[in-house]
Formats: C-alpha cells, structure tokens, sequence
C-alpha cells in the first residue's frame, strides 16, 4: 500500500523521484474526476427556480432598513443615557436635601413647616408690631429652595398679609436677591426703655410727656391711638393685669418683658424681647403638632386645643414665654435659616436666665384704642414714658 502522506511530504519537500511525483499526480486526477461526478449529482437534486421567481431586493430597501436599525440603536442609547442621568439626578437631589437642611419639612398632622414655626416664634418674640401670618418653600434643586414669608402689621385695617421676606436657601446658606430690602425693620418703631442712669434722664422724661399727652389730647375723640406705655417699675404678671382692669377696652398688641435688671451695663440690656398672648399667632394657630408640642412646651400655642379660652391667668403668660425662650433655644439650627437675626441664641438663652431667676416682668406694652382710653390709662401713676406710633381719624376695628 502507498504511503500518500508521506509522498505528499516528499513531493512538498522536493525529495520525491520522478515515477513517485507521476503517481501523485494520476491519483489527484483521479479524485478531481470523482469530485466533478459528486457535484453534478448534487445539482440535479435541487429544484430549479425561474430567475423572475427570486426575490428582489433593491439598494434602497437594504438602506432603509440599515438606516431604521441604525436610529433604533441611537434612540435606545440615548433612552438608556437619559434614563441614568434621571436617576442620578433624582437620587443626588434626595442626598443633598438629607445632606443640606431641608426647609419643607414638616411634623405629622401640621399644615406649618418646622421652619414656618420656628419663624412664627421667634418673630413673636423679636417683633412686637409684626406678626406672622404664613411661610411658602418652593423646592429648587438639590439643596436649594425659595423661601417666602408673609407678616401683618398687628394696627392694621387691611388684615391680608401686607409685608414678607423673600430669600432663598442654597445649600443651607441665606442668599438674599439683589434687589432685596428688609421691609420689617422698615416699618418697625423703637421706644424708649427705662435707663435712669443717663443723665438728665427725668427732665427729658417730663418734656417728652407733657409734648404727648398735649398731642393726644388733641385728636379727635372718635379717633384711635397705637402707642407705648413704658412703666417706671417692671410689672409682674399679675400687677400688669390689675392695670388694666377686669373691663379694660384697649387693645393689649404685645408685651415687653425685661431681660435684664435696670441700669444694667450688659450688651444684651436693651434687648426687645416680648410675647403676644392674644394676638400673635401662635395664640391663633390650631393643629394637632402643636397640641403634641404643647405637652413638652406647655401654653406655647394657648389656642392649640379644640376650644380657645376667654382669658387667661397669670401662669399662662409667665408659661408662655418661659415656653417660647425653651423652644427657640432648643431648636436653634433653625435660626441659621431665618432672615435678619439680628438676635443670637446666646442672647435668647441670657435672657431665660433672667427670668427664670427674677420672674417674668413686664416692662412695657403696646397698645391701641380710643383716644379717650388711651388717656386713661397713659396718665396712670405706673407709667413712665408714653409715645403714639399712630393715630387715625376713626377708631380703627379691634
């Protein structure tokens, strides 16, 4: 038998004999012919097709669908993009707002933000002819939001909110716009405290209530008066309401209450700290929070229950107060988002120490009604200082 593989390598290597190349050459010829039978027996086997029965497919189609192919890919590429930047967005916005302070957050059952409490308060506080009516968070982006609140002048015929503060939060910053003004401290009066230390305090005393009272006194009686009472000792609780009586008719719209002994030299001595018991609104604001809050801050909200009370006694009002310094004070984050605050925490917390220590006392108040009531009661024998912030021809509506 012939060994084909190694004639093969000897014919590749050019070592192969004559007569052995000749072998070689007649076998392949051989197997060429055998394949030439195979395939012709192959063909015959298979149907033959006219060539107007075959399928034409033009250039055009072919690109049509190439091109069709081609716009899926990109749209579904472009779907995946946008899809995964959504989602980063989505989830990164969600970390910066538990990274940032997030002013929308609000306690179950309120319909105020923590933030709209906080401002509520420390505006009661701080403000005594302003009060608080509303605050709106408007979510930006991540970690940034539009912040809106809404006051009322508390002598006001028109009772929609007439001043507001507008700023926004970026990443737990105030950022105020350019265009910004401070309409409170606009509009704000400044009395005079009791400071017997300067000199020639009483003369100037005298003149300025003589000049007073002659204006007043003047007015036509239908009119009304918003003034401010200074006493010349801070009252307790209790004598304040012994001086106005059980029939009194003004109109009490705040309360000044003393953070420091008179004639005291410490920064925080002429601070305008006060409450407003009846008018402010945390005294008007009802929710089920703030009934929650009033069982750690009691009488903080006087009219969080189901039925407001007629009057109240001489523990609410210390309580209150005592209630409102406690809850500044411990949730004083917040005050980092307030606008102008002018006041600190450390002076808020000064000031608890004070009356803690000495009792909550009245040192003055504003105040408003007729001109006739208004002479009563500034001509007492407890009252200092009396100034007028405004006057009007007709007594304006309680």
């Amino acid at each position: 038998m012939t060994d084909w593989h190694g004639l093969i390598e000897r014919v590749k290597n050019k070592q192969a004999s004559p007569e052995e190349k000749t072998i070689l050459n007649e076998k392949m010829a051989e197997f060429q012919a055998l394949q030439d039978y195979l395939m012709e027996e192959e063909w015959t086997e298979i149907p033959q097709m006219p060539m107007s029965d075959l399928p034409k497919v033009s250039y055009q189609k072919i690109k049509r669908e190439t091109n069709r192919r081609i716009v899926k890919k990109v749209l579904l590429i472009l779907l995946i993009v946008f899809g995964i930047v959504g989602v980063g967005q989505y989830f990164g916005k969600k970390l910066l707002d538990r990274i940032y302070f997030d002013p929308t957050v609000t306690m179950d059952e309120s319909d105020v933000s923590n933030l709209g409490i906080y401002e509520m308060l420390y505006t009661e506080l701080t403000r005594p002819e302003v009060e608080w009516r509303s605050t709106q968070v408007t979510p930006l982006s991540g970690g940034k939001y539009q912040i809106e609140h809404f006051y009322q002048k508390k002598y006001a015929e028109d009772w929609t909110p007439s001043l507001q503060s507008s700023y926004q939060l970026k990443r737990g910053k105030v950022v105020y716009p350019d265009n910004y003004e401070n309409q409170l401290v606009a509009m704000e009066h400044y009395p005079m405290f009791l400071n017997t230390s300067s000199e020639g305090f009483e003369s100037m005393i005298d003149n300025q209530r003589v000049t007073t009272l002659e204006k007043v006194q003047e007015l036509p009686k239908s009119g009304g008066v918003y003034g401010f009472l200074t006493f010349k000792q801070a009252l307790t609780t209790q004598e304040m309401l012994d001086f106005f009586g059980p029939t009194n008719e003004m109109n009490v719209r705040s309360l000044s209450v003393e953070n420091q002994a008179a004639g005291d030299t410490k920064d925080n001595g002429n601070l305008q700290f006060g409450m407003d018991l009846m008018h402010g609104m945390s005294a008007q604001h009802s929710n089920n929070a703030l009934m929650k809050i009033n069982k750690e801050y009691p009488e903080l909200f006087p009219f969080a229950f189901l039925y407001s009370r007629p009057s109240f006694d001489v523990t609410a009002y210390e309580q209150h107060y005592l209630s409102l310094l406690r809850y500044l004070i411990d949730n004083q984050e917040m005050i980092n988002y307030l606008p102008d605050t002018s006041i600190t925490i450390e002076e808020i917390e000064q000031a608890l120490t004070y009356v803690e220590k000495n009792g909550v006392k009245i040192n003055g108040v504003y105040l408003s009604g007729s001109v006739d009531q208004f002479l009563t009661y500034a001509q007492k024998e407890e009252v200092l200082v009396m100034e007028v912030f405004d006057a009007s021809l007709y007594r304006q509506g309680e």
